[in-house]
């Protein structure tokens, strides 16, 4: 009896070990977008090279870019105090919308020690405007980057 006892508890351990393997590192997970700010900027064509959206994080997370001084760089007057690091990422676009942005498990920047991800790559499908417009989306707070290598 206990050895079916225990049988049973290690199989069920076992499922609950890949489950949640296959939850972090093979499904992909979408983040909900939110438009909170639209501003137009009538000189935006001169970031034609630059990437066309990016990240404003907590400090405590690192990225590629510092997404704070990117937007100061493209918009000096922008009200910071507007956004809650605390419990929100933003994503900024660039003479663009964001239509979706997924992540998941196995397409991360960094990972810790034991191997789960530290920061996550985000796949943005993003539509190019061309309206000089930079938008703000707010999504739930998550060490999240663009991937530099595209």
């Amino acid at each position: 009896m206990i050895k079916k006892i225990s049988s049973v508890s290690v199989l069920l351990l076992l499922i609950i070990i890949v489950a949640c393997v296959f939850y972090m590192f093979v499904l992909n997970h979408n983040l909900t977008t939110e438009l909170i700010d639209e501003i137009f900027v009538s000189d935006l064509d001169d970031f034609e090279n630059e990437p066309q959206y990016f990240f404003i994080k907590d400090s405590k997370y690192n990225g590629f870019y510092d997404g704070a001084e990117k937007l100061k760089y493209l918009y000096p007057c922008y009200e910071f105090n507007k956004l809650n690091l605390d419990k929100f990422t933003y994503v900024v676009s660039i003479n663009g919308t964001i239509e979706s942005i997924v992540y998941n498990g196995r397409n991360c920047k960094r990972r810790t020690q034991l191997g789960f991800p530290d920061v996550y790559t985000a796949i943005v499908n993003y539509s190019k405007t061309n309206d000089n417009i930079i938008r703000i989306y707010k999504i739930k707070k998550i060490n999240i980057d663009y991937n530099y290598h595209l």
